[in-house]
């Protein structure tokens, strides 16, 4: 029987002492099981839905630095021009700086000069100049899953999610089934997705995601509108 916490909904709400000190015991250590498989759970979905920030790229951008030699400096899944800096130990703000907006399919320039222009529209071009080349850039593992998602019309996000579930699925059962867990207390939990074998996974599970977006994005009409020609 569960009580709740308004005693008046259980139906046997007076407690003995002696009784209730066994209880909130045997709740405390319920507790302190359960929270590490919580919080695993949780970290597992946060990479399922794109929260953990690490692995996103939210606002859809590809960042970019030239030097002063010149030399186009691009890092997977910046969060921002510093990102790249720390990379290849850049100074940025000594960098020439640019950003490309795949939900709006257009180039920013933080600061730029004619040549790191042409530097810089050189690699849009072979990379993301069209669907086709976008398509490839995105199954090579450039993009995470929560950016790829952003490039589909809103009726078929939901179906390229259900495609990363079951890959996350089966990087789970994998990780499982080996005789040597991720974690030493075990595998974190049951029935859910790890975050664990998708982060040792690396590349791999973003190439995963990326063919199974692919799948959908190669017919027009699953694509955001900017993205259709």
């Amino acid at each position: 029987m569960v009580c709740h916490a308004d005693e008046t909904r259980c139906p046997n709400r007076h407690t003995h002492q002696s009784d209730r000190g066994d209880y909130n015991e045997g709740v405390h250590r319920l507790e302190v099981e359960t929270d590490w498989k919580t919080r695993a759970t949780n970290a597992a979905h946060a990479v399922a839905s794109g929260a953990a920030a690490r692995l996103t790229m939210m606002d859809c951008l590809i960042y970019c630095l030239v030097d002063a030699s010149g030399h186009l400096h691009v890092k997977d899944g910046a969060l921002s021009h510093a990102d790249v800096a720390a990379q290849d130990g850049l100074d940025a703000g000594a960098c020439e700086a640019y950003r490309f907006d795949l939900s709006a399919r257009r180039p920013l320039i933080d600061r730029g000069s004619p040549e790191s222009d042409r530097v810089v529209q050189e690699y849009w071009d072979q990379h993301v100049g069209s669907p086709e080349k976008l398509m490839t850039f995105a199954a090579e593992g450039h993009l995470t899953k929560p950016v790829l998602g952003r490039l589909l019309d809103p009726d078929s996000i939901q179906a390229y999610r259900d495609a990363c579930t079951v890959i996350e699925r089966r990087y789970t059962a994998e990780c499982a089934a080996k005789t040597d867990p991720c974690l030493a207390a075990g595998c974190a939990v049951d029935d859910e997705i790890c975050l664990e074998p998708l982060l040792r996974a690396g590349r791999g599970y973003h190439q995963a995601c990326g063919t199974a977006w692919r799948t959908l994005f190669r017919d027009p009409r699953h694509r955001r509108a900017v993205w259709r020609h």
